[in-house]
């Protein structure tokens, strides 16, 4: 069953424009250093959040085939080195579920 997958980052005090934007661009990237759609990452988007009152600046919006796939992607060492380094400037909230709609196709 189709996963739908959202990130919510929230940059620290400390956290300089670059290493924003090193963040962007690390996250750009992500879904097919993943392995892409032959890896069950159906869609992967990064956002600019439009309100940021509570401080979340970016979301990660992706769709995963399955549970299977969302795993997968989690321990993929391009995953892994994007949250080790993602924790040293941000927090985030992770949300996880099973959509009523089909997978977006990114622009």
């Amino acid at each position: 069953m189709t996963l739908l997958h959202i990130v919510g980052i929230k940059p620290h005090d400390t956290t300089t424009k670059d290493e924003v934007a090193q963040a962007v661009t690390m996250l750009e990237q992500l879904g097919d250093a993943c392995g892409g759609e032959e890896h069950g990452i159906l869609g992967f988007e990064v956002l600019q959040n439009l309100d940021t009152r509570k401080g979340y600046a970016l979301v990660e919006l992706a769709f995963f085939r399955d549970d299977d796939a969302l795993q997968a992607f989690r321990v993929h060492p391009a995953h892994v080195k994007f949250v080790n380094f993602l924790a040293t400037i941000a927090d985030w909230v992770v949300l996880d579920c099973h959509p009523q709609t089909k997978p977006f196709k990114p622009a």
